[in-house]
């Protein structure tokens, strides 16, 4: 293997293959070009986009322990699926929180300060993972002040007019684009926004792929969900049928609150808003995490944690004592402290009520690629 190419290189597979094959996706291939293959040899990179906002809630408590399994989707698809020397794109949606009419956005501060905290936390994951070389960073606050987006967000405003969405003829996405109740004109906003961006990301950083999330798992849900990832990437598609080149999408499961018996709640995986019945893991100093009682929560961290091993040597994390580990734990998020955790979880089966405190651990042995 080439050194710093990242967790390990298998032979390619391609993008359709490897999301049936793998369980970290939603077994849903419909919305990746059927020419993918062929498109990707130009837009070789893919985009991972995440907010620190919702409309309803405002901005998030702290980055959820759920946006790994975007980032690591996303990474698995680097270097299963795309050609050498491609790229990640992580798009922060800042842009999102600095137009929310949430009460708690009214302060600049807040985001900037909430922005930042998603930026380092993201950071220093993929330097940890050895593997910041592939990704590069966005924020979509720059992007919407570029003459080329505000180009694109024009034309498709005037060009959604006249669409009916062609493929399941959906009257929610036509309400959005009225204003209808129980939409206002923030969702539209939302709407155009968001398509616009990742239009402007196929066209000039060449990403032919995105990562998303989807709450639905079946085939005929996903093509029917609202306001959610898979309904604005439907806009998407009706918006940009007749492009011979168009941008692929696959999804991931949702995040998943700790004190959720059964799982039946499914939450956005970057953003984790103050719920009282609802309890998050966050990559936060000092939050203090319940018992994690959801099953499926607890599934999806293993299989996160199983693919972070392969980058990470066994004495970066089995040198130090407990005592050690949890003295260094700081603010910056380290995957090690997090293995390290899931290690003794799986050696120990009577503490699955461990509390989390993953905040990380600053330690001097670098994460390293095989070689």
């Amino acid at each position: 293997m080439i050194a710093n190419e990242g967790f390990f290189c298998p032979k390619k597979i391609t993008l359709n293959d490897f999301v049936k094959k793998h369980d970290i996706f939603r077994n849903f291939s419909l919305y990746i070009d059927k020419d993918y293959d062929e498109i990707s040899q130009k837009y070789k990179n893919i985009v991972v986009g995440f907010v620190f906002v919702s409309h309803d809630w405002g901005l998030s408590e702290g980055v959820p322990i759920d946006i790994y399994n975007m980032l690591l989707a996303a990474e698995e698809i680097r270097q299963q699926v795309l050609q050498k020397g491609a790229k990640v794109y992580v798009l922060i949606g800042d842009h999102f929180a600095f137009n929310c009419r949430h009460e708690n956005c009214t302060d600049k501060e807040s985001i900037i300060n909430k922005r930042s905290e998603y930026f380092q936390t993201l950071t220093n994951i993929v330097e940890n993972l050895g593997i910041s070389q592939h990704y590069s960073f966005v924020f979509s606050s720059d992007i919407v002040k570029t003459a080329e987006y505000i180009k694109i967000r024009r034309e498709l405003e005037e060009n959604s007019k006249n669409n009916i969405a062609s493929e399941n003829e959906d009257k929610h996405t036509q309400k959005i684009l009225s204003n209808e109740k129980p939409f206002d004109g923030s969702n539209r906003e939302y709407f155009f926004d968001q398509t616009a961006i990742f239009k402007y990301l196929f066209d000039y950083y060449f990403c032919g792929g995105k990562v998303g999330w989807s709450k639905a798992h079946q085939t005929g849900q996903i093509k029917k969900s609202t306001y959610d990832e898979p309904h604005f990437d439907r806009f998407y598609r009706d918006m940009y049928c007749m492009d011979k080149e168009k941008l692929s999408f696959v999804y991931v499961e949702p995040g998943y609150a700790v004190n959720d018996l059964k799982g039946a709640n499914k939450e956005i995986p970057y953003t984790a808003p103050k719920k009282d019945n609802l309890s998050r893991i966050l990559l936060k100093k000092n939050h203090q995490d319940g018992p994690i009682l959801n099953p499926k929560l607890l599934s999806r961290i293993e299989k996160n944690v199983d693919i972070v091993q392969r980058c990470i040597p066994e004495n970066s994390f089995l040198k130090s004592s407990k005592v050690d580990i949890l003295k260094q734990v700081s603010n910056k998020n380290s995957v090690n402290w997090l293995v390290y955790q899931f290690k003794k979880l799986r050696t120990t089966p009577k503490t699955q009520e461990i509390i989390l405190n993953n905040n990380g651990v600053t330690n001097e042995n670098k994460c390293y690629s095989f070689n």
